[in-house]
């Protein structure tokens, strides 16, 4: 019988046996493929014998596959009671995406890019790819990979028209030291935002907030985000403590509209924090029409039909870190970004380019 042999890498070793053979199978076999069959058929093998599913895998072990549960069978379809005649051929690598991720930053732990306006960084079904399916196209297609379970992914979230800083792993010691750092408050992330009426202060703000449903009463609910619902002794039912520290770098007008150029500091990381947290104050982005703001007239950050201003503009790392990062990562804005800023038709006096980049860097 024909096998494919695949080799244990750095980030496979201690994990379970079927963990690794199903992380190898993803793409290569439909997502039925009854693996625990499988490994008791020994159509599966570890190291040249049966393993159970629980078995530790070692860094340099030889994982066994049987060639023919690598081609894709129609869905719902069992493993014959005898295998197919031997087949080498295999599946395609994926295709690679024609939308090319601008890097900021890489080595081989970790990746960031700066994320555009417009593109989901999770599949969902308002976008035709996402960063994630782009970033694992191009790890498939660039392969072989010293490990066998390990694929990149997004680290955290930007919404889908919100541009930016994002984090991508590129190996498990990586992830594991972000989502740490993240955890442990030892990252700080500042963003970039347009908000409606003068904002004339530093502010804290914090509020406890919870999924909301579309529709929601003014000053409580709004799109999917809300203030979490006050009980009769004070206290909050449910929700989320979100914390975000609050700086006006310039304000100016478009039209009849007051406008400020903030940024934001994230102190936590909630959904749509700082999209719900500046409707709740008083001060929605500009352009957010699902969290009661204005629209901007097709000017958004490059978003289809001009959504909200909204750029995670700088990442700041502790200086111990394990991964050799830079102090600091920042992401230039989007052209339409500082195209809106940068008053090139005298709409938005006060305002230039060169003071939103720096005020990422000003005390808060």
């Amino acid at each position: 019988m024909d096998f494919t042999v695949f080799t244990a890498g750095k980030d496979d070793g201690g994990k379970r046996l079927d963990r690794v053979v199903r992380a190898v199978m993803d793409g290569r076999a439909t997502p039925d493929t009854n693996i625990f069959q499988a490994l008791r058929k020994r159509l599966i093998r570890l190291n040249g014998n049966k393993a159970e599913p629980s078995a530790r895998v070692q860094v340099g072990d030889r994982i066994e596959i049987a060639g023919f549960l690598l081609q894709p069978s129609p869905a719902g379809a069992s493993l014959p009671a005898q295998p197919p005649a031997p087949d080498t051929t295999r599946p395609a690598p994926s295709a690679r995406s024609s939308t090319r991720l601008e890097v900021l930053f890489q080595n081989d732990d970790i990746m960031f890019i700066n994320k555009s306006a417009g593109i989901s960084v999770q599949p969902s079904s308002g976008s035709k790819e996402s960063i994630s399916q782009i970033v694992r196209a191009a790890w498939e297609a660039a392969g072989p990979h010293g490990s066998l379970s390990f694929i990149p992914a997004p680290l955290h979230r930007l919404d889908r028209y919100t541009s930016g800083v994002l984090a991508i792993s590129r190996s498990a010691r990586g992830a594991a030291w972000f989502s740490r750092a993240i955890q442990e408050r030892t990252i700080r992330k500042f963003y970039l935002g347009i908000c409606q009426g003068l904002l004339e202060k530093d502010e804290l703000w914090e509020d406890m907030l919870t999924a909301g449903e579309a529709g929601g009463g003014r000053g409580t609910g709004f799109h999917t985000v809300q203030r979490a619902a006050a009980t009769g002794d004070g206290d909050t039912a449910g929700g989320n403590l979100a914390r975000t520290r609050v700086h006006p770098v310039s304000s100016g007008r478009r039209g009849q509209d007051d406008l400020t150029l903030v940024q934001y500091e994230l102190l936590t990381g909630r959904k749509h924090q700082i999209r719900a947290q500046s409707a709740l104050h008083g001060h929605p982005l500009y352009g957010d029409t699902a969290y009661g703001g204005k629209p901007c007239g097709g000017t958004g950050s490059g978003a289809p039909g001009g959504l909200f201003f909204l750029h995670a503009v700088r990442m700041e790392f502790p200086a111990d870190n394990p991964l050799v990062l830079p102090p600091c990562i920042e992401a230039p804005l989007p052209q339409a970004f500082a195209a809106f800023i940068g008053c090139g038709q005298g709409e938005f006096p006060g305002f230039s380019t060169a003071e939103a980049c720096k005020s990422s860097r000003l005390p808060v």
